[in-house]
């Protein structure tokens, strides 16, 4: 049991040292790749050191070959699953050499320990901060945010002034000359004689016409005593001169 308590306790210190170190790196997937993860599987790794010291105690060489082992088949699992799932390796290898090679230097180390209580006096220690670190950072991303920085100002010289856009002003259209006819600037002759109004050339036929008396211009007119006598043969004629426009 001394070497299992020893890989516990190993396991643990390399789990705080592994939680540290993860919080920089790009994780794959926050919510499956944490520093929770990176807790468990370092006392995985704690306890699997420990299990191989306990069998290979006296032969040191085949306990680490071993571990070396297991080291490059899970850095060979974690370059497979990077097909799948991006930056899965470049998560996942540093932190399974520092659970491998933390685990496999210090379980030897605390097995020796020949009392009991300082035993499990390490491991209390180790255990509970381990699981405050583990735990604690589970929500803080995994992914380094960079550095925020501002552009830099460029200096006055290397900024040419520019003039400001034109502004588009509406100008009125030029007023366009118009060629007048002759006729226009010709001023036209007046007539200052009276035009002859229709009503005067056209003389309106009188709707009733007065009998008169037929008369030759050769023969006198007749005196106011001449009397005449209208009998059953007697007629008067009339003519009327009418001019048609």
């Amino acid at each position: 049991m001394a070497a299992i308590r020893a890989g516990l306790t190993a396991g643990a210190i390399a789990a705080i040292i592994a939680a540290l170190v993860s919080l920089p790196l790009h994780s794959p997937l926050d919510s499956a790749f944490n520093s929770a993860t990176v807790l468990a599987a370092t006392l995985l790794t704690g306890l699997l050191a420990g299990a191989l010291w306990r069998s290979y105690d006296t032969r040191p060489a085949f306990y680490g070959g071993l571990l070396a082992a297991a080291f490059v088949a899970v850095a060979a699992l974690l370059g497979v699953g990077n097909i799948w799932l991006e930056r899965l390796a470049s998560f996942g290898i540093p932190l399974a050499a520092i659970a491998f090679g933390v685990s496999g230097v210090l379980t030897p180390s605390l097995a020796r320990i020949d009392s009991v209580r300082r035993q499990w006096l390490a491991l209390a220690l180790a255990g509970p901060v381990a699981l405050v670190i583990g735990l604690g950072l589970v929500t803080q991303g995994d992914a380094a945010s960079g550095e925020l920085a501002l552009p830099e100002r460029p200096s006055p010289a290397a900024v040419a002034p520019t003039a400001p856009p034109p502004t588009a002003t509406a100008t009125p259209p030029a007023p366009t000359a118009t060629p007048q006819s002759e006729a226009a600037t010709t001023p036209l002759p007046t007539d200052t004689a009276p035009r002859p109004s229709a009503t005067a050339t056209r003389a309106a036929p009188s709707p009733t016409a007065t009998p008169t008396a037929e008369s030759t211009p050769t023969e006198a007119a007749p005196s106011a005593a001449t009397a005449f006598t209208v009998g059953p043969d007697s007629r008067a004629t009339f003519t009327v001169e009418e001019s048609l426009t």
